[in-house]
């Protein structure tokens, strides 16, 4: 299990016919684990909030790259077979709480590069590395 991991709210919970679950969350932050009170019979943990650097969210910059991450995101989740009712809805993205993080969990990419992504903290670094990742991706489209 890694040590920084997101954490949210459930949205919706669907129940499998296999008996496994498809679970959507929202989510709402980042956190570290800092360690167990106990593993059985489930994991408790000790944990801490890791604060966002939100400060560049009106920067211009910011705001130009996330035009970019949106366009070049709707092009993958297309050429992917994406409904275009879901592709439509991904113009809402720009007023989530975290769009960097929400566009980064859409996408079918290393893990390590994603969890690279979770744990940078500012939003303009943040916005930079997954620049470069969809940008690469579309270039094999």
């Amino acid at each position: 299990m890694e040590t920084i991991f997101g954490w949210g709210h459930v949205i919706q919970n669907e129940q499998l016919a296999d008996g496994r679950s498809n679970i959507l969350l929202e989510g709402l932050g980042t956190a570290e684990l800092i360690d167990y009170r106990s593993e059985e019979p489930f994991m408790i943990a000790n944990v801490r909030k890791i604060d966002q650097d939100k400060s560049g969210r009106f920067n211009p910059i910011f705001r130009e790259m996330l035009d970019e991450l949106l366009l070049l995101t709707k092009r993958i989740l297309l050429a992917e077979g994406a409904e275009e009712s879901i592709i439509m809805k991904m113009n809402h993205i720009a007023n989530h709480m975290y769009p960097v993080d929400f566009i980064a969990s859409l996408l079918n990419y290393d893990y390590n590069l994603k969890q690279e992504i979770l744990e940078t903290t500012n939003i303009l670094e943040k916005s930079v590395k997954l620049l470069s990742i969809v940008r690469t991706m579309n270039l094999r489209e």
